[in-house]
């Protein structure tokens, strides 16, 4: 199932709409003068977030937000077991 997943969330970024509305969303969220992942979505919302922006940021010529997002919620920490996933289904 999760290379099934790892397969189409890169199509949902380079698709026009559903791509400009994931990263606008995430500007709005680098707006909020809070950082705090579970203020802003509560549970279990919150630990979605950085395993989606790892996945995100790791796809090749994307959008920086991304990254960003990573950076300002979670001090740059990229989810490791997101990271693991990609190094074996490569």
């Amino acid at each position: 199932m999760p290379s099934k997943i790892y397969r189409r969330r890169p199509t949902v970024l380079m698709d026009q709409t559903l791509g400009l509305l994931l990263t606008d969303i995430c500007n709005a969220l680098l707006q909020l003068e809070t950082k705090d992942s579970f203020e802003v979505f509560g549970s279990p919302d919150n630990l979605r977030i950085r395993p989606s922006m790892t996945l995100f940021d790791a796809v090749p010529a994307t959008f920086p937000v991304f990254g960003q997002v990573l950076d300002e919620s979670y001090r740059g920490e990229r989810d490791q077991r997101t990271l693991d996933f990609l190094v074996i289904n490569g």
